[in-house]
């Protein structure tokens, strides 16, 4: 048993191609879409973005495996955060200009 090897579980949020799907200003409520997704078996990722004095408001973004982007978005679509979700039409057609 001691040489038995124990996965941890955040592993599997960091490996595979995560997709970012909503963009938030509030700690709190991407905290809680996240537990959201997460209650429904889809692992998310919150990215934290630095705050520094005088140069604007913080925030985060949420991502997940690319392959629960349509149940995820479903998932928050009946949720508050609907408003914070990206779309990805237009995600894609910014990536297509640039």
């Amino acid at each position: 048993m001691a040489d038995e090897v124990i996965p941890l579980d955040y592993a599997s949020a960091t490996l595979g191609q995560l997709v970012v799907i909503a963009a938030f200003e509030d700690q709190f409520e991407i905290r809680l879409a996240a537990t959201r997704l997460e209650a429904e078996g889809i692992a998310a990722l919150v990215n934290e973005q630095m705050r520094l004095p005088h140069f604007g408001v913080r925030g985060a973004t949420l991502a997940v495996h690319q392959a629960d982007v349509a149940d995820a978005v479903e998932i928050l679509s009946q949720t508050p955060a609907k408003r914070l979700l990206i779309d990805r039409g237009q995600a894609n057609e910014t990536a297509k200009e640039g």
